[in-house]
């Protein structure tokens, strides 16, 4: 082979020369020979390539035109896969007739989303057949969407519908929603408004005459019946009804109360029983007869009010005092006395008298005082001390030795007069209650005023507050519990309250344990924000709890070790706070071992507690102080004590002020001539009301000592004033009985009976009354129940037994009869269940008779095996299955059908007397 690495200067050799002409002749032999092989293939008539060997790669783009290839010489066999792509056809080649005919199968359901040609079209075109319906693919729909789509949206003439009664015809609403149909025949027809109407009349018809009560209990609303105006006679208008419900207004004659009420009434011509309660819920029982002119009325106690009696001993004789009320003296002893008395030379000596009467008097024989210091020149304090005993007193600004000007009643005691006078003067007066003291011959120690606001308890010990400090705003002493929320230290401890005005409190707390500490803070909002505890150091106790500019001392690290009283400042930075924000912590250290932590929230104030007992090696969990605000939010008194109300005009009204004021406590002040008042006297008092209507009370005393109460039930109306009872208003003079120093009452001021029926208001019961009364209470069924072994008959004109049970309840409540062995046999009572009156037989259950009042028992109702009965007759079924041709029944009787449908649950009876004539409603 020739030399094919020449370098430059190399010698050319013949031999190389005759190797390269060797090489270049065989070279173009072998061209000759491929030129030859090559025109040799162009030229055959059947190419001899192997099958598959014509590949992409080996064609140029679009070389294989039709020309080039004769009809149908390529086939699968002379192609390899994916031989001939796009690249190397010609545009066009691949036409209809080169592919081919293909045919559509649509007898086979898509199984996928890929396939042949062939089997894809054959998917296509069963789908296409199953959605005309149609036996094949090719076949046209009856419809197309669009038709179908139109119809579907069609709201008019379709399928021939129309809203007029068309037979045969697809029922369609009217522009109004209304469709006819025509008049019913059948039982299961559609009903129409004619027919329903009908129907209603009927029903309306046939309850009007059959089922109306003849005399209503309520209106057709459900109200009451009568309605009774003011001014009118109760039993004039309530007369001409028979059993029925009432209500009559404010003023009407014949009630046993001016206020308005509701009650019932059971009644016949000229005959009533009527039950009666008023607004301010008070009962009353009253009865009426052919000859009565008014309702004879009696109050009825209730339960609470009795049971209230029953355990007052006060008003019930025990067996001791019965004991020692026997032993007492007889009216036939007393009348030995008072004869051996009365034949006696010296019946009244006067040792006697000293010791069993008081022989000097408080007031003059008219009831004045004793003492009158009202002229000028009279000296109260002298006249006092110059008069011994006890005495009552008067004093005004013309005397001197005054507590002031004002006018003053009061008492004074003095044991021993002259030179050396010991003895007491209280006196109160519009500005409060003074007192003055004579200590023998170092005289008078001066006036004192007494505070009249309540600052400690009754024994002097601090008043108990167990609530949150936060909402103790009025003035006082108070006594704290260590639970109590808000306290600056969980430690029993005083607190002392004094409230400046109407929003501003301050708070002084005493640490009441064997180490002392005092705190103090201030609201000026009524308690809705407190100051923060500040605790106050003593003299000898200075410690240094802050900065000397007031700032918190700064602490880094974990506030398990900060044990040391003070006021610290602490972040994000330190360990075991309740949250990692930058806020202040308060720390007293009470021992050497024991530390309280207070943790503030810069942001929101939150507070958190905690304390330890081991020098911080454990903690309590931390306590997050939630505060209530519970703040008396409105004064009883003015700034200076004074009363809150004060009303001095003649056209002041007391009732309308007290209802403005709104809700709160206040004092009272009202002159004599004000509107409203209890009496003509000026009063002082206190008034309470709440909510929003509002309710609330009225107590007064006027200037003559008396003192009286009234109540707001509902913001408008008042009760009305009532005096309540006291010792100055029990005396000879108001016509009553005088108890003497010795505890008795004089027999000629309370005469004696032994009657046990008197009525008398000025006679005294004596023991045998007393007994045979209780021997009669005793021998009687208690209220609470009992048996009775004997008869029982009630002698009245007009007999009755009332039971009443303490709650309702479903069910029957009356009279129940037994048997001798104790087995229920039948009840006679009242129903709650349909409100009426009843008969119900226990040994026949689920039978019982319901007579209304005046009918007899012949005309009432009985219910018995799903049937009702009205003197014997059934009126009403109740069963299932049609009654027509089955259920024999009187003109008149209504079926009710368990099991039925529209039109075929309720039928009447119209014709006939057996089981034919009944028509559905």
């Amino acid at each position: 082979m020739a030399k094919t690495n020449w370098q430059y200067n190399d010698v050319v050799k013949e031999t190389d020369l005759n190797q390269i002409g060797q090489e270049i002749n065989a070279a173009a032999s072998s061209a000759t020979s491929a030129q030859q092989s090559l025109t040799t293939h162009k030229t055959a008539a059947v190419l001899d390539h192997p099958d598959g060997s014509v590949t992409t790669d080996k064609l140029a783009a679009k070389t294989v035109t039709q020309a080039k290839i004769g009809d149908k010489a390529v086939g699968q066999g002379q192609l390899g896969d994916k031989a001939v792509g796009s690249g190397q056809l010609a545009d066009g080649s691949a036409t209809d007739t080169v592919i081919g005919t293909r045919t559509i199968a649509d007898g086979t359901a898509a199984t996928g989303d890929s396939g042949t040609i062939t089997t894809l079209l054959g998917w296509i075109a069963n789908m296409l057949k199953s959605i005309t319906g149609k036996s094949n693919w090719r076949t046209a729909p009856a419809t197309s969407l669009e038709a179908a789509k139109t119809h579907m949206d069609a709201t008019t003439g379709v399928h021939g519908a129309t809203s007029a009664a068309t037979s045969n015809a697809i029922m369609q609403r009217d522009a109004s929603g209304r469709v006819q149909v025509a008049s019913p025949s059948a039982a299961a027809d559609v009903a129409r408004k004619d027919t329903v109407d009908a129907a209603e009349v009927n029903a309306k018809a046939y309850v009007d005459i059959n089922w109306k009560q003849k005399w209503p209990l309520t209106s057709d609303t459900g109200t009451h019946v009568v309605n009774i105006a003011s001014g009118e006679d109760f039993l004039g208008r309530i007369n001409p009804y028979r059993t029925c419900t009432f209500y009559t207004n404010p003023g009407v004659i014949g009630v046993p109360s001016s206020a308005s009420g509701r009650g019932w009434q059971i009644a016949q011509a000229n005959i009533g029983h009527l039950l009666w309660i008023d607004t301010s819920n008070r009962a009353y029982w009253g009865i009426y007869g052919p000859s009565d002119t008014a309702v004879k009325w009696r109050m009825i106690t209730d339960a609470a009010d009795f049971d209230t009696h029953l355990a007052d001993m006060v008003k019930h004789v025990t067996a001791l005092e019965r004991a020692e009320w026997n032993a007492k003296e007889t009216p036939t002893g007393a009348q030995a006395k008072v004869n051996t008395h009365a034949t006696a030379s010296d019946p009244h000596p006067q040792y006697a008298l000293e010791t069993v009467v008081q022989m000097m008097k408080i007031t003059t024989d008219t009831g004045n005082f004793t003492i009158n210091a009202s002229n000028a020149g009279d000296d109260l304090l002298a006249m006092v001390a110059a008069k011994v005993g006890m005495n009552t007193v008067y004093c005004n600004g013309n005397a001197s030795n005054t507590p002031s000007t004002s006018s003053y009643r009061g008492i004074s005691f003095m044991s021993a007069t002259g030179s050396n006078p010991f003895g007491f003067v209280v006196l109160i007066g519009t500005d409060g209650v003074y007192t003055n003291y004579c200590n023998g011959s170092s005289g008078w120690y001066g006036w004192r005023k007494h505070q009249s606001y309540t600052l400690t308890s009754y024994n002097g010990f601090g008043q108990v507050h167990t609530n949150d400090l936060n909402g103790l705003l009025s003035t006082g002493i108070y006594t704290i519990a260590n639970n109590v929320p808000n306290i600056p230290e969980a430690a029993t401890g005083v607190l002392l309250v004094t409230q400046r005005n109407s929003t501003t409190s301050i708070q002084t707390w005493w640490n009441a344990g064997t180490t002392p500490s005092m705190y103090t803070r201030t609201t000026i909002d009524t308690g809705t924000t407190w100051t923060a505890w500040r605790k106050l150091a003593f003299e000898d106790s200075f410690y240094s709890l802050t900065q000397p500019n007031g700032k918190p001392l700064p602490y880094a690290g974990d506030v398990n070790m900060l044990l040391d009283t003070g006021i610290y400042i602490v972040n994000t930075s330190n360990t075991n706070l309740p949250e990692a924000v930058t806020s202040t912590i308060f720390v007293t250290r009470r021992t050497n071992s024991e530390s309280f932590q207070m943790w503030i929230k810069s942001a929101t104030g939150d507070t958190w507690i905690r304390s330890t007992e081991n020098t911080g090696t454990t903690w309590t969990q931390w306590r997050k102080i939630v505060t209530t605000d519970m703040a008396q939010m409105s004064k009883i008194t003015k700034d200076d004590g004074n009363n809150i109300i004060n009303l001095t005009q003649a056209t002041d009204d007391l009732l309308a002020t007290v209802i403005s004021a709104g809700p709160g406590l206040r004092t009272i002040y009202a002159a004599g001539t004000v509107l409203n008042m209890p009496s003509t006297a000026s009063i002082r008092g206190i008034s309470f009301m709440q909510g929003g209507a509002p309710y609330g009370w009225i107590l007064a005393v006027d200037t003559n000592n008396r003192m009286y109460t009234n109540s707001l039930k509902d913001g408008v109306t008042w009760t009305g004033w009532r005096e309540r009872e006291h010792t100055g208003n029990k005396n000879m003079a108001n016509g009553y009985a005088g108890i003497g120093a010795d505890g008795l009452i004089a027999a000629a001021q309370l005469p004696l009976s032994t009657a046990t029926n008197s009525t008398s208001t000025t006679q005294a019961a004596t023991p045998s009354a007393v007994k045979s009364a209780y021997d009669l209470a005793s021998a009687a069924l208690p209220r609470t129940g009992g048996t009775l072994t004997g008869n029982t008959t009630i002698n009245n004109t007009n007999p009755a037994i009332v039971i009443q049970p303490t709650i309702d309840i479903v069910g029957t409540t009356g009279m129940r009869m037994r048997n001798a062995a104790g087995t229920d046999m039948f009840m006679l009572g009242h129903s709650t269940l349909n409100n009426k009156f009843v008969l119900y037989d226990y040994a026949l259950p689920g039978t019982s008779i319901a007579v209304e009042a005046g009918s007899s028992l012949a005309n009432g109702f009985t219910y018995r095996g799903n049937k009702v009965y009205h003197a014997g007759n059934a009126l009403i079924y109740l069963g299932s299955g049609s009654p027509i041709g089955v259920v024999s029944a009187p003109i008149g009787s209504i079926y009710q059908r368990t099991d039925g449908g529209t039109s075929t649950t309720l039928y009447i009876k119209e014709s006939g007397t057996g089981n034919t004539g009944w028509r559905s409603v």
